[in-house]
């Protein structure tokens, strides 16, 4: 039983890698497209849109900024900031994640961000949000403006809103003027760190052959 468990680990790996390098390919693809204005189109599903250039003019909602929680960059805890991009010419809005910043030292203490104001053109990656495996609820209770959130829920984030999101979250590009900190992974573990766990998991599965092996031998002498 153990043998198979192991084989099966280092199979799921294999696997998984695969559908990396599907990603990648498909985001190295998708960059190579024109980008799509997101205030023309608002009725583009998640799907196409997922890794996609895209553009959105529109004005920033200041006062309905969110923080999302437990950020970590280089060893330092800290908050990805989220902000409604009202779309020109509709009551539809889209979230920016305008990327990363330190969390100060006492939690209690919220940073102080300052936002464009005005009618602003966001270029950036739309991203679907990811289906994660939720504990607790989105929003810290007792939240106030910025609210603190845990994870992107963009049906309870309208909710919070009061009006449409479309169901991306746009990563601003590095040289956007909206930008804080940002250098965007695509995938979270690369496809030759899967490989590697692969290994892994395949090489346990040997050891564990050979002394089952040697085991039986020795029975029999």
């Amino acid at each position: 039983m153990g043998l198979g468990v192991l084989l099966g680990l280092g199979t799921w790996q294999m696997q998984r890698a695969a559908e990396k390098r599907l990603v990648l390919a498909d985001y190295r693809d998708k960059t190579q497209s024109a980008a799509i204005a997101l205030q023309d189109d608002l009725r583009a599903p998640a799907d196409l849109l997922h890794l996609h250039p895209v553009t959105a003019l529109g004005t920033f909602d200041l006062e309905r900024a969110m923080l999302l929680d437990n950020r970590v960059r280089d060893s330092m805890v800290g908050y990805e900031v989220l902000v409604p991009l009202r779309l020109q010419g509709s009551d539809v809005a889209v979230l920016v994640n305008r990327g990363w910043l330190a969390r100060g030292a006492q939690r209690a203490v919220k940073p102080n961000v300052q936002h464009p104001m005005g009618e602003v053109q966001v270029r950036g990656t739309a991203v679907r949000p990811a289906r994660t495996y939720r504990l607790g609820d989105m929003l810290e209770p007792r939240s106030r403006w910025p609210h603190i959130v845990q994870f992107v829920a963009i049906d309870e984030m309208q909710s919070l809103l009061g009006y449409p999101l479309l169901p991306v979250v746009v990563q601003v590009a590095d040289d956007d003027p909206a930008a804080l900190r940002t250098g965007w992974p695509i995938v979270t573990l690369g496809p030759q760190r899967h490989y590697g766990y692969a290994v892994q998991w395949y090489g346990l599965a040997l050891a564990l052959l050979v002394v089952y092996l040697a085991a039986c031998t020795k029975r029999q002498l």
